[in-house]
């Protein structure tokens, strides 16, 4: 998976949700950690 594909992925997630804001709070690497868990790739 092309490292852009990530931001894509999370741009296309509501940002005022407060999962997703929880998740852009995350440090880079726990966050592609999350990432990788919630869409399964």
């Amino acid at each position: 998976m092309p490292e852009n594909m990530n931001s894509l992925e999370t741009r296309k997630m509501p940002v005022n949700t407060p999962f997703s804001r929880e998740v852009l709070s995350l440090n880079p690497p726990e966050r592609k950690f999350r990432m990788k868990l919630i869409t399964g790739s």
